[in-house]
């Protein structure tokens, strides 16, 4: 790495691997050969698998900035507990490469659940208005009512009455039970889990366009300040968000890269890199094989002198539904950050 340069990295990861949020009565969490002393609190917790996704991302994360010695670190967390207990086994595996003193230093930020807008947006008044106001128009309703046969037969399957909007927690804990070798009713054959799967995308196109820009605006403002916090100095910064589907989905929507399921631990990467001072960067790094890239060349930062740096934004190819990598500039990003639309 030359003298001066620098490589500035944001990484927002969905949690860990996760029980179900609910239990439903014909799909029960804890499954009846798996009692638990308390099932409320076995809901919606990180996984054994879960634990290892992290840990793992962080070993490999670290493999990166190894040659840094250290890099710097920060790491901002949902106050969420399988998010935080995220970040803290990702901090693990990352540390796990390095040398002790620089575990106690990476401290997992968060901000209380009621006051957090930037990675909790579940709670906020406006996005839930946005999404009243959407599930009581005519599209919402149509799509519900071209629905309507299938969902007979969730409702069937799950014991309770089901709808378009919970289509998602109903795959959830479909693609549960799959992962963790518990037995399905007869019915969920693979061509049923595909129906479950399209009706979930059916239902994040509707909604996620709704809210995307209000929930995505905040965060990719902060991923643009911790990119040029980070190309402020030399050498290398990473700086990771714990969050969830709820965020990505939204962002993805917002940065118009479609609508892809991202299953527990997928993870989004931004990266900058460069001279400290304004010299050109470019794209670096790679999530994985079999990737393609992303038409998404702008010119927005094309004037005299160095070239402006370079933002290259890849994700996980293991766990997202198709591989997704694109290339802007800052100001692009910075754009988008402030966009109404």
């Amino acid at each position: 790495m030359q003298k001066g340069s620098f490589v500035s990295r944001v990484l927002l990861i969905r949690h860990g691997d996760r029980t179900p949020l609910s239990s439903f009565p014909n799909l029960p969490y804890p499954p009846p050969d798996r009692p638990m002393d308390d099932p409320a609190k076995s809901l919606g917790v990180l996984t054994d698998l879960g634990r290892s996704q992290m840990f793992q991302l962080g070993k490999e994360q670290a493999a990166q900035f190894h040659k840094f010695h250290p890099p710097r670190v920060s790491i901002h967390s949902s106050a969420v507990d399988r998010c935080v207990e995220s970040a803290r086994f990702f901090r693990r595996g990352f540390c796990s490469s390095f040398a002790t003193q620089i575990l106690d230093p990476v401290p997992v930020k968060t901000t209380p659940i009621h006051a957090d807008r930037l990675l909790f947006p579940q709670g906020d008044a406006v996005m839930r208005t946005k999404l009243g106001l959407f599930r009581h128009g005519p599209t919402w309703r149509t799509a519900e009512q071209h629905c309507r046969p299938f969902l007979k037969q969730i409702s069937t399957l799950t014991g309770t009455k089901s709808t378009l909007w919970d289509i998602s927690g109903v795959n959830t804990t479909l693609n549960y039970y799959q992962t963790h070798g518990l037995r399905l009713p007869p019915q969920v054959t693979p061509a049923f889990m595909h129906r479950v799967r399209d009706m979930t995308r059916l239902r994040n196109g509707l909604l996620y366009p709704v809210i995307a820009g209000h929930v995505a605006r905040p965060l990719l403002a902060e991923v643009t300040r911790l990119l040029a916090q980070g190309g402020s100095h030399p050498g290398a910064h990473l700086a990771v968000i714990l969050l969830h589907d709820v965020n990505l989905l939204a962002l993805l929507s917002h940065l118009g890269l479609g609508l892809p399921l991202p299953r527990m631990g997928a993870w989004m990467q931004f990266q900058m890199r460069g001279m400290v001072g304004g010299a050109g960067a470019g794209a670096v790094g790679a999530a994985g094989q079999h990737q393609h890239q992303h038409q998404h060349q702008h010119q927005h930062d094309r004037g005299g002198g160095v070239p402006a740096p370079r933002v290259e934004l890849i994700a996980a190819v293991a766990q997202f539904a198709r591989p997704l990598r694109a290339c802007m500039g800052l100001k692009e990003l910075t754009d988008r950050a402030a966009a109404t639309a």
